[in-house]
């Protein structure tokens, strides 16, 4: 059997080693997100140039996880629930950035002086012929694409009048059942 001391460092040394085992696994973030976030990279063909960006984005995609878990908590009487989808990467900001709005042209310093307009409007023609200018073209042949129209306006009509009929004559025969 071993002294006293050596039992004694040998206990210490079991403690300190199980607390350092809990305060890493505190510290690092368990794999079960990292596995989450690889998972749902493959899901949405998500790939990152280099690990320095894909290091960024886990943990944008983190922040999201959180927020996502929190609102879920917190929406007991809500008739719906927040999940991943193929936005969770991006900040607020990066997904107004490109997914909302106008999107403007950059304009090269020759462009960004002022252009004038190409027409006056001072002069307008009493009329213009859009065909002769060529921007309407001649009326094509539907070939017989109006009788179909036709054909179906006059069923519907059809099927509503005798609907209608229906609906007149069983009046009179439930009411001359109740006399």
């Amino acid at each position: 059997m071993a002294p006293w001391p050596e039992r004694q460092i040998k206990v210490y040394m079991l403690m300190v080693w199980l607390c350092a085992a809990a305060w890493t696994s505190a510290v690092t973030p368990p794999n079960s997100t990292l596995a989450e976030f690889e998972q749902w990279m493959a899901h949405h063909g998500r790939i990152y140039k280099d690990n320095l960006k894909k290091a960024k984005r886990y943990g944008i995609f983190l922040e999201t996880l959180r927020f996502i878990e929190d609102f879920n908590s917190k929406a007991a009487n809500q008739s719906y629930k927040v999940g991943l989808n193929q936005f969770s990467d991006l900040t607020t900001e990066e997904f107004v950035l490109r997914y909302t709005g106008f999107r403007a042209t950059s304009r090269s310093s020759k462009s960004s002086a002022a252009t004038t307009f190409k027409y006056s409007m001072t002069q307008v023609p009493d009329s213009l012929n859009w065909v002769e200018k060529g921007v309407v073209g001649s009326i094509k042949d539907q070939g017989e694409c109006g009788k179909r129209v036709t054909k179906s306006y006059y069923i519907i009509v059809q099927r509503h009048v005798i609907f209608w009929y229906c609906d007149f004559f069983s009046f009179f025969f439930k009411a001359s059942e109740t006399i």
